[in-house]
């Protein structure tokens, strides 16, 4: 990723998300971009509450407790790019957000996908 930035030559801030996320929408990225610009900090890292797996059936792969709940990083980041190469002081932004939870990795995740897909294909055929 680090090497990826330099050689872009991209300056400022970037924002990086992983590729396994499948849902990630236009308006969410724009909350994130907006909450970034309203936090004074070089660093923004979205998480998730662990509930929200939870909900899902879904175990995360890393946990941190925080302010007396647990979060999941979710894959989405802005960081300052000229120091991309160094750790950064960063904003947890915790949401509650179902898409994001729903990374795939496995054939297991995939499956929790496509059943959280289809729960809104049957909700809006039956409008």
């Amino acid at each position: 990723m680090a090497s990826a930035v330099e050689e872009a030559g991209i300056k400022g801030c970037v924002l990086i998300t992983m590729a396994d996320l499948p849902l990630i929408t236009p308006q969410l990225l724009d909350r994130i971009i907006e909450k970034y610009g309203n936090v004074n900090k070089p660093a923004l890292s979205v998480h998730m509450k662990l509930e929200v797996f939870t909900r899902l059936g879904i175990r995360p792969d890393t946990v941190f407790h925080k302010n007396g709940g647990f979060i999941v990083p979710c894959g989405i980041n802005i960081l300052d790019a000229d120091r991309i190469r160094v750790e950064q002081e960063d904003y947890n932004f915790i949401l509650d957000y179902e898409v994001l939870a729903l990374n795939v990795n496995t054939q297991a995740e995939l499956a929790v996908c496509e059943r959280y897909l289809e729960k809104f294909r049957v909700a809006k055929n039956s409008c």
